[in-house]
């Protein structure tokens, strides 16, 4: 391997361990560390991470953490994510705390496509880290494309709460079918963007006349209707809610 010639270094190694004929788990970890190395600089990437995958069961503790990173990169290259994710689930559950342990698994099972580990993995790093807006919306993301809408709404409204305004379009969108106006209502009148609440000052006033609440939701109709006195829609609205109230005198 030292005089540049990696391939009659691997040679050498599958030589020895085929003439002398212990078993693989039996190999010394460094010898077994070295074919690795070896199959890789060779180009036998898939040989590697089989190689790595076989060692990565036989450690322990720190080694076993290296022999892991490893494996991660290797698995990524040969397209083998979903192989390890039993191997990284143990290890998020020997540091349970560790927030980014759950926060990998959860995207690698993401990427390998088993998207109810990646749940699992996601939903046990938020309890960890409450306030991570990225760990909200990727879950909301998640329980849109695992037809669980209400799921979504809660998150998309966890989002609203902890200052991602964008949410709000998503939950509009899910409240169609939800009818989960109240929440809305306390969601939107209580954030803190001050543009978002004067964005949505007409959506206000529609969600209020839905709950019944036309003393709210007529004020807020007066109120778009002074910033937007062209808007003969919204005079249309309005006049057809004072209609619906047998309220003429507007």
């Amino acid at each position: 391997r030292l005089a540049g010639k990696p391939a009659v270094a691997l040679e050498t190694i599958e030589t020895w361990q085929a003439r002398s004929g212990i078993a693989s788990n039996d190999v010394p970890v460094a010898m077994a560390r070295l074919r690795i190395d070896l199959l890789l600089e060779n180009g036998h990437v898939k040989a590697g991470f089989d190689a790595a995958k076989e060692l990565h069961e036989r450690l322990e503790g720190a080694e076993k953490e290296t022999v892991t990173e490893l494996l991660i990169s290797l698995a990524r290259q040969t397209s083998q994510t979903r192989m390890i994710l039993p191997q990284l689930l143990d290890r998020a559950l020997r540091s349970p705390k560790e927030h980014a342990r759950w926060t990998e698994l959860g995207n690698l099972a993401l990427a390998a496509g088993d998207q109810a580990m990646a749940v699992e993995a996601l939903k046990h790093a938020l309890e960890l880290e409450p306030d991570n807006i990225g760990l909200i919306l990727k879950l909301a993301q998640l329980s849109e494309w695992n037809a669980r809408p209400n799921d979504a709404f809660d998150y998309y409204l966890r989002a609203l709460k902890a200052g991602e305004s964008a949410a709000f379009e998503r939950l509009m969108d899910l409240n169609a079918g939800l009818y989960r106006e109240e929440e809305l209502i306390a969601a939107l009148s209580g954030s803190e963007d001050r543009a978002l609440r004067e964005r949505h000052t007409l959506t206000l006033a529609r969600l209020h006349a839905r709950t019944a609440d036309f003393d709210r939701a007529r004020a807020l109709y007066e109120r778009q209707m002074r910033a937007t006195p062209d808007k003969f829609e919204i005079l249309r609205e309005y006049g057809l809610l004072c209609v619906d109230l047998q309220d003429y005198s507007a």
